[in-house]
């Protein structure tokens, strides 16, 4: 049991540098991922009535990501952008 105690240490070493990470403003806990979940996930797809397919709550999501992320505007002007040159 020791023995791969010191193994699984060993192979993790550089994701346990908690020090680091914090001194670069970086979480080191679960808490920031569930805190997205919530966000992103469950406020939008889990609302009282709604169902979704898989491929279609993932497209709601990778627009809600753009737009909780600041980067909405940036991929809407890509978008456009790629409109005008297939048209």
């Amino acid at each position: 049991m020791v023995d791969r105690v010191i193994r699984y240490y060993g192979r993790n070493r550089e994701r346990m540098r908690y020090a680091n990470f914090r001194a670069r403003g970086l979480p080191v806990g679960s808490g920031v991922v569930e805190a997205a979940c919530k966000c992103i996930v469950n406020s939008r797809l889990k609302r009282s009535g709604m169902r979704w397919t898989r491929g279609g709550g993932q497209h709601v999501l990778n627009l809600r990501t753009r737009v909780q992320s600041g980067e909405w505007k940036a991929f809407w002007n890509g978008y456009q952008d790629h409109q005008r040159d297939a048209a």
